[in-house]
């Protein structure tokens, strides 16, 4: 199943939006106005046939959660996130989690001055072969378990040494099982 949304629908929460919609493999967002969102978590969690999504162009400015965002979107191969915006997030918690087949992410217009939590967020993203963090401000954050947990492909994470981890009390499984770095 595919799904084009038509132009004039406004939301205020997604949250469990598109969940386990399992026949789901495509979705276009573009015509969406989500200015008004403030909670994105597990919108599209455990659609694990969902292969394509196009955000290019979405309002994301007002959302403050993303938690478990893509979570366990098996077969996700392409995530198109435009001018996708971050600023007010606090919660990245296991957004890309388990979106095993993904082998790209465009992370460079991420901006986080408000991040506080981003726990396992690209946990089991097994394709993944080079990040680019560098638009990351962690200065809040104090847990960085797991974040890139199972990212057995990941050779390069750029702008990773830029990070400000002084508040950051547990570092743990941070790099578990990334083989090839």
């Amino acid at each position: 199943m595919m799904i084009k949304m038509k132009k004039g629908y406004f939301l205020e929460s997604m949250h469990s939006f598109m969940q386990s919609c399992y026949s789901l493999f495509q979705i276009d967002l573009s015509n969406f106005c989500l200015s008004n969102v403030t909670d994105m978590s597990e919108s599209f969690a455990d659609c694990k046939n969902l292969v394509l999504i196009d955000l290019k162009g979405i309002n994301t400015s007002n959302v403050i959660n993303f938690n478990k965002l893509f979570f366990r979107c098996e077969k996700l191969t392409n995530v198109f996130l435009g001018d996708f915006s971050t600023k007010n997030a606090n919660i990245l918690d296991s957004m890309f989690y388990y979106s095993k087949e993904l082998t790209e992410i465009n992370l460079g217009k991420f901006e986080t001055p408000n991040l506080f939590s981003m726990k396992e967020m690209f946990t089991g993203c097994e394709k993944i072969t080079s990040l680019d963090v560098s638009s990351f401000k962690i200065s809040n954050i104090q847990s960085l378990e797991g974040v890139f947990k199972g990212c057995s492909s990941l050779k390069k994470i750029k702008g990773i040494q830029t990070w400000d981890t002084r508040k950051v009390k547990s570092m743990e499984y941070l790099f578990y099982e990334c083989s090839s770095l």
